[in-house]
């Protein structure tokens, strides 16, 4: 759980400092990396190939769709 509550701490940052008051899935990609990534431990086989953290946060990015947002028209 404190995973995720950086995660959404850093993308209600970053939605504040882009002008928003409110937080969107782009704001919680933007930051995924620098949050999630010190907290994986790779296996020894990982390290071997020279595979990092960041990119396997970046994988996961990436194979994942991020949510549609659907603003309510008034409603």
């Amino acid at each position: 759980p404190r995973a995720t509550l950086g995660l959404v701490s850093a993308g209600r940052a970053l939605a504040l400092l882009r002008g928003r008051d409110y937080l969107l899935p782009d704001d919680v990609r933007d930051v995924a990396v620098d949050v999630m990534a010190h907290r994986l431990m790779l296996t020894f086989d990982a390290l071997a190939d020279g595979i990092d953290p960041e990119q396997v946060v970046k994988q996961i990015l990436h194979a994942v769709p991020p949510p549609l947002v659907v603003w309510n028209q008034g409603r």
